[in-house]
């Protein structure tokens, strides 16, 4: 959709999002603010991409390996050691050397190792050191899935192991007998074992957030507070729309496209229901229910929306209006102004948008209680992390 980040969606009280990085993709590491919405996602990444502490974390990747010169598993006296242990099991430290070396020391432009002049660089533009590095691999790619198994169990939360099966089971047949121990490698498991506690993980994670969050309702007090403090970021008009885009891939062609926009809107005039024809129109997922686009949006839009909405009132639609890559039929559902003063009157906020404000709210104190639950789980006392030996390749003197 033609359309700019939703204003009030931006004004909401929160930390920002955890991402999960898509299998495949080497993004740089970059100092994230965070919340926990939708963390499950978290646990969808194992393999795929791991949320360290406020960071991303590459997945290991066969098809990146470090350069000759760096150390190889084996050939030192670090190699044997253990790093970590998560109860019974031992992390060993030439596992997080090689995530590191060649997940993240490995310059994804050339595929060559970093030079230490680059590697610090690398590290303190993202807020590391080789010491805060190798904890944060240690705690959110290897112990997490056995913190996350272990907290279940405590919190009576049973692991559906037939689900577990299964899906162990479709993995190993789409690798392949032959290729199952590279699929392995290839996606940072140790071994079948470490494979399965990540599904086992992800089967109980939502459970156990659930069991362990009680994040309290805002109450009414809080609710006004926030609508006075982010009243501003809300306010405007509160629009329905019919969206028809063209020229995409699979999407209709320019005329086609005009063809429905025509149709849908002299199908409005003639006194049909705008939102009826809207869920018609609009194909799924482009809009909420009946087309609605919410509130603190008009000014998000392209400048053809915004031009023809100036002159619009609570009521009125629109003629099609082309934005050079789609049509939109809009209407003005309600409308809401901030006193010219700046001074929020709550007895003047429409219903429907502190409900939505309050909603936000909400939304935004579970968040926070879901990454106070996240973060006690990284750094669960079940994880005990020896010293950091001397002579790891990745190591380099900060400063």
């Amino acid at each position: 959709m033609s359309q700019k980040p939703n204003q009030a969606r931006r004004a909401q009280v929160t930390k920002g999002s955890r991402k999960v990085l898509e299998t495949g993709t080497r993004l740089p590491l970059s100092k994230k603010a965070f919340t926990a919405v939708s963390v499950i996602a978290v646990l969808a990444g194992f393999g795929a991409g791991i949320l360290c502490d406020r960071f991303l974390l590459p997945s290991p990747s066969a098809s990146k390996s470090p350069s000759a010169g760096s150390a190889a598993a084996g050939e030192d006296a670090w190699a044997g050691m253990v790093a970590a242990t998560i109860g019974d099991t031992e992390i060993m430290e030439s596992e997080v050397t090689q995530y590191i070396e060649v997940n993240m020391r490995v310059d994804s432009s050339t595929g060559e190792t970093m030079s230490d002049a680059d590697w610090v660089s690398y590290l303190e533009s993202n807020s590391w050191t080789p010491e805060s590095l190798r904890e944060a691999v240690i705690r959110n790619v290897y112990a997490l899935p056995l913190v996350i198994v272990n907290a279940a169990e405590e919190s009576g939360i049973a692991v559906d192991e037939a689900s577990v099966q299964t899906q162990l089971e479709e993995q190993k047949e789409s690798a392949g007998a032959d290729g199952w121990d590279q699929w392995l490698a290839d996606n940072g498991y140790r071994d079948e074992a470490a494979y399965v506690v990540q599904l086992k993980a992800t089967d109980v994670y939502e459970e156990l957030m659930a069991a362990n969050v009680d994040a309290a309702d805002p109450t009414a007090d809080e609710i006004d507070a926030y609508v006075s403090e982010n009243a501003a970021s809300y306010a405007g008009k509160r629009l329905s729309g019919i969206y028809l885009p063209y020229g995409t891939d699979g999407g209709d062609d320019a005329e086609a496209a005009r063809v429905k926009a025509d149709a849908a809107l002299t199908r409005i005039r003639a006194g049909e229901d705008f939102a009826a024809v809207a869920d018609e129109y609009n194909s799924s997922g482009t809009m909420d229910a009946g087309g609605d686009m919410g509130w603190g949006v008009a000014e998000t839009l392209s400048e053809e929306c915004v031009a023809a909405l100036e002159t619009m009132t609570v009521g009125d639609v629109s003629d099609v209006i082309d934005t050079g890559s789609a049509f939109f039929v809009l209407k003005v559902t309600d409308d809401y102004a901030l006193p010219s003063s700046g001074t929020v009157d709550l007895s003047l906020v429409p219903a429907n948008l502190r409900e939505k404000m309050a909603a936000d709210l909400t939304d935004s104190t579970t968040s926070q209680a879901e990454s106070a639950y996240y973060d006690a789980l990284v750094q669960s006392d079940l994880v005990t992390i020896n010293p950091m030996p001397e002579g790891l390749p990745y190591y380099v003197a900060m400063g």
